[in-house]
């Protein structure tokens, strides 16, 4: 009825640059060591329905709570060289909560049987109990202690088309952050074509039009184009 599982480890980061300050009192060659702790807890609810449409005979529906604790000491990096945003660890104190939905169908045709997800919806709020928060998606001000609601969701309408939806909306404002709508085909033979809408807050805004194929044997081809709305051009 209930899942636990403990996890521990240890970000190793070494460093060789020859772009540095000599006054600045950081080394061309240096390395690093970060431990990070945490612990998940979850649990799973179940209930299987009969469903008797056409193909689909059955539907297997399951809730998945969970509640995620992780922890990132404070430490000080100043004598490290600063390559980019995520190359920083921040101090992290923080609880997650989130509620999994997953739906599966069980499809009958003649004498054939066949198991395959419906729907996955995910929802997630972080709470942080000290220390930062970092979301790559969205800028997050680091003394909110509440990170925005996340929505992740996929649902395959048949085997091959596939329909997803993400967003995320700021609790502290009422407001969305980000929006990302997308359907996409996929013949399982490895040809691919879809469409997609994008929009993070003051940001960016796009469409977008991919399409990929290996009917071009041994060639694997894809072209992907974007609109961009706050552009008003590709």
């Amino acid at each position: 009825y209930l899942q636990v599982t403990l996890f521990a480890g240890t970000h190793i980061r070494g460093y060789a640059t020859e772009k540095r300050d000599s006054n600045s009192g950081i080394q061309s060659s240096d390395g690093d060591l970060l431990p990070e702790a945490g612990v998940r807890v979850s649990t799973s609810l179940t209930r299987i329905y009969d469903a008797n449409f056409q193909l689909l005979k059955k539907i297997r529906h399951e809730i998945i709570p969970e509640v995620r604790y992780s922890y990132v000491p404070e430490h000080d990096q100043l004598r490290l060289p600063l390559y980019d945003y995520t190359d920083r660890m921040i101090h992290q104190n923080m609880i997650s909560l989130s509620a999994t939905s997953l739906m599966s169908g069980k499809f009958v045709s003649g004498d054939t049987t066949e198991y395959r997800e419906i729907s996955r919806i995910k929802l997630e709020a972080r709470y942080s109990i000290s220390g930062e928060q970092r979301d790559l998606l969205t800028l997050v001000e680091s003394q909110r202690p509440w990170s925005d609601l996340i929505l992740e969701s996929e649902t395959w309408l048949t085997k091959q088309l596939r329909i997803t939806f993400d967003a995320r909306y700021n609790l502290h404002e009422n407001r969305l952050s980000t929006a990302v709508a997308g359907v996409e085909f996929d013949d399982r033979l490895g040809n691919v074509i879809g469409a997609g809408y994008q929009m993070a807050r003051n940001e960016v805004e796009y469409f977008e039009g991919r399409l990929s194929t290996k009917l071009i044997k041994p060639l694997n081809l894809s072209y992907t184009a974007r609109y961009s709305f706050d552009r008003s051009d590709f």
